[in-house]
């Protein structure tokens, strides 16, 4: 077949007028080009910056997936859960801690090719890191990642070259609308929806004279619980401010600050298991959460000549005041007050790159993270007030990373690309903890307290490690790209307290963990630019997999959690196809399959607990979707938008079950079976192309099946489940000038 030589040259004029505005700090928010003129049936070329340069995406030797805010906006996606479900390779959780309340990072929900977050010891609310690295806007961990979206870029297998610790499964970088100098404009919507969802969402863009702009976006959501009015209830109000200064073609900052308080509701009614598949709804008291964030960040390009100066400081504070209800071994649940008054974050990250055409292609760059936090909670049984354990930490992370990478065309059509980083990690966690050694398993009133101090040199702990990419890409034709790459990443260890055997504190340190990737992968597109085909298969070593939900404690009411550090192979794959045969119709259908499995386990770990492999891991994933376009009298478009997903049977256990719990036929309980998810859109779009109104229907056979367990005994039942999402319809009128 004849490679489409016009489809290059689009691409071409794309890259390079995307180029052309990179030193207007820009780049970083450009949305995908506008969908195909009427009567053209080709795809589209898309624009990422998933390697910190501007690149079309199928020219960029990485596993990664795009999805554009006006989609996802169309079909009623907020959550990170609904924005990255039809991922292939990826499993979104809402954003809690480790009982249900509010985390204070995005990543520890998300599980990219089977390598979720390693937990922190149960009992603590100190968040650990991890395993997928979050962005918005280029600020790690940054805020505002659910309105007024660009796009949303997902990069699979381990990113420790660029991105340092906290990218051992992947990135999700969320790049938001900045302020643009040509026009001014707006954009309004209103959603209203099951469970009294009501959402609110509008931006303006406002030029000042040649050289200055503004866009100020806010956000507005709430909605009862799924299971009670209250209980589950939530609200959350955001706003944001960017300021873009472009004195010269050289030169442009921007400027940003936000916020999002936010309340929630925990409790009300908790989905007990009676048996595997059935489910006791039982009420509960109800807890309160409030939480309170702020965020205030700057982006400076600068063309210095030779090179490109990046500069991206930032700050973020988290406060929560929170009471949480979760279930526990007794009638009535547990209350777990979770009080955080000091989290601070605060970011410095500098790049040099060079100019753009350059034969040679290169960055360097330094990151500086710092973490102050003061965290207080406890936990007590609703129904004898027996207090389980109650903790206070005073914990500072510091992290400090330089990094290289180049790409250097050696021949027609092949490209080197290599890359290092060096990392070193302080942490030093004071930590005061008590727990109730009165009535071992249970814990009884009167509270008998035996008290552990974490201080001193035993309270740091210092990780020195350096990660790497080697890569090789060759161009088959200007649209067929193949390469073949090793890369690797890493996880800084930790110490905490927690429970231990027979409801003794103990400290529980774990080591750092490492992963090192080979992967294989191709892009391409086919018949004239109408199908698009990409792959891969890859292959982890990891020398230790940090294992979150052991239960040490010798007892099985799962209130003592550790961290083990295990070996592990896992290999697996993706498959992503996109085919538009005509200007009207779009087809997506995507696969991927995870294999993992555990080697040389500790003696630590097979004593507690019985298991071959991380848990969470679904085999085979589909994910298809088909988009149909009606052009009706008078200019009024129509389109119409379905798609559905497939989980294979998999475990959902939210930790490891331990020999008795095994032995006394746990198992059905923690696992799920072959599961099928589908949504309904359609969105009327009236023919100036102001106004549109979408109206969606999500899960709509109302498939209830459990996300998270949480057995605690089988011989009586005692198990916890957090159930999808149910059925939910909802209309969305929305204005854009």
């Amino acid at each position: 077949m004849k490679a489409p030589k016009d489809s290059a040259h689009v691409s071409a004029l794309i890259l390079c007028s995307v180029f052309g505005s990179l030193d207007a700090g820009l780049a970083h928010a450009q949305t995908a080009p506008a969908p195909a003129a009427a009567g053209v049936s080709t795809l589209q070329e898309v624009v990422v910056t998933a390697e910190h340069r501007i690149s079309n995406v199928q020219k960029t030797a990485v596993s990664v997936s795009v999805r554009k805010g006006e989609d996802l906006k169309a079909q009623g996606r907020y959550s990170l859960q609904d924005i990255l479900q039809d991922v292939p390779g990826v499993v979104a959780g809402p954003t809690t801690d480790t009982v249900g309340g509010r985390s204070d990072n995005v990543g520890g929900s998300l599980t990219i090719r089977g390598l979720s977050s390693s937990g922190l010891a149960r009992g603590g609310i100190v968040s650990s890191v991890p395993a997928v690295a979050v962005y918005t806007d280029d600020i790690y961990e940054g805020m505002g990642s659910d309105y007024d979206i660009g796009r949303v870029e997902v990069l699979r297998g381990p990113q420790g070259t660029l991105y340092g610790r906290s990218a051992t499964a992947g990135v999700v970088a969320f790049h938001t609308n900045n302020p643009q100098l040509d026009h001014y404009g707006a954009d309004a919507s209103a959603e209203l929806g099951s469970y009294d969802l009501q959402h609110y969402s509008g931006a303006v863009n406002v030029p000042v004279g040649d050289t200055f702009a503004i866009r100020i976006a806010a956000n507005r959501y709430s909605r009862d619980g799924y299971n009670s009015p209250d209980g589950g209830a939530l609200n959350d109000t955001a706003a944001r401010i960017k300021l873009l200064y472009r004195p010269s073609a050289d030169l442009s900052v921007l400027l940003g600050a936000q916020f999002d308080d936010g309340t929630f509701h925990t409790g009300g009614v908790i989905d007990q298991l009676t048996a595997p598949n059935t489910v006791a709804p039982t009420s509960a008291l109800i807890g309160t959460g409030n939480t309170k964030e702020r965020q205030y960040w700057a982006e400076v390009n600068w063309n210095a000549g030779p090179f490109n100066v990046t500069y991206l400081p930032a700050f973020r504070t988290f406060e929560q005041n929170t009471v949480l209800i979760t279930a526990g071994p007794l009638p009535g649940g547990l209350s777990q007050p979770d009080l955080t008054p000091k989290d601070q974050f605060l970011t410095q990250e500098l790049r040099l790159s060079s100019e753009a055409g350059s034969k040679l292609t290169w960055q360097a760059g330094a990151f500086y993270y710092n973490n102050p936090l003061t965290a207080n909670t406890s936990l007590t049984f609703n129904q004898t007030g027996a207090l389980a354990f109650e903790s206070s930490s005073q914990r500072t992370t510091e992290n400090a990373g330089v990094f290289a990478e180049a790409t250097y065309p050696f021949a027609e059509r092949w490209r080197f690309t290599g890359g290092l980083r060096y990392d070193y990690t302080h942490i030093q966690n004071d930590e005061v903890y008590s727990s109730n050694v009165n009535g071992f398993p249970l814990p009884a009133s009167p509270s008998i307290l035996d008290t552990y101090n974490l201080n001193g040199g035993a309270a740091i702990r210092a990780f020195n490690n350096v990660t790497y990419k080697a890569r090789l890409e060759h161009d088959l034709t200007p649209v067929n790209m193949a390469y073949g790459m090793i890369s690797s990443g890493f996880l800084p260890g930790d110490v905490q307290v927690s429970t231990g055997a027979g409801n003794v504190p103990t400290d529980m340190p774990f080591k750092s963990e490492t992963v090192t990737s080979f992967e294989l992968g191709s892009k391409n597109r086919f018949f004239d630019n109408t199908l698009q085909l990409n792959g891969d298969v890859f292959y982890y070593i990891y020398s230790g997999y940090q294992t979150n939900g052991v239960n040490i404690s010798g007892n099985n009411f799962a209130e003592e959690f550790a961290t083990l550090n295990v070996p592990m192979r896992m290999y697996g794959g993706e498959l992503e196809t996109t085919y538009r045969p005509t200007a009207d119709d779009q087809f997506e259908l995507d696969y991927s399959y995870v294999n993992a499995h555990f080697i040389n386990e500790p003696a630590e770990f097979t004593q507690f607990a019985v298991a071959t492999q991380p848990n969470n891991v679904v085999p085979h994933t589909v994910n298809a979707a088909y988009t149909h376009f009606f052009h009706l009298a008078d200019g009024v478009d129509l389109s119409v938008h379905g798609d559905g997903r497939y989980l294979s049977a998999h475990s959902v256990s939210s930790q490891f079950l331990t020999p008795s719990l095994f032995n006394t036929g746990a198992t059905p309980y923690a696992d799920v079976g072959d599961q099928l998810i589908g949504d309904l859109s359609a969105t009327l779009t009236l023919p100036d192309k102001h106004y549109s109104v979408t109206a969606y229907v999500r899960n709509f056979t109302d498939n209830r099946y459990k996300t998270d367990v949480l057995v605690q005994t089988v011989q009586p039942v005692n198990v916890s489940a957090t159930l999808y999402d149910p059925r939910t319809v909802g209309v969305i009128l929305s204005a854009h000038f």
